[in-house]
């Protein structure tokens, strides 16, 4: 293989990507609700099952080898930015021009 077909290749895999730190499900369901300070705590509703994955972290490190990935922010900060972002007025939550054009088209069924 050319180095180019490797490089390409090695772009075409499937890369782990993560916040550089690693996060537990509690705190990560915990975190919306710390952000927005509203929403139910989050609740373990059962023991852990055998088989079940204790821990589990992403390695950014083949996708910095890959295309130079590194987390530019944190988990907190970047769903922080993303509530943020969906808490303005978006013009496109009203669907009703986008299904008449894709009606008018003749894309949609029903």
């Amino acid at each position: 293989m050319t180095d180019i077909a490797i490089r390409v290749e090695n772009l075409l895999k499937p890369h782990p990507i993560g916040s550089g730190q690693a996060t537990s499900i509690l705190e990560l369901a915990a975190l919306p609700r710390r952000l927005t300070a509203s929403g139910p705590a989050p609740q373990i509703s059962a023991a852990a099952r055998v088989g079940d994955i204790r821990h589990c972290t992403a390695d950014n490190t083949a996708a910095g080898s890959a295309f130079g990935y590194a987390p530019a922010v944190g988990l907190a900060e970047k769903l922080r930015r993303l509530i943020a972002d969906g808490a303005g007025d978006h013009p496109a939550a009203d669907l009703t021009a986008a299904r008449r054009e894709l009606a008018q088209a003749g894309l949609l069924r029903w």
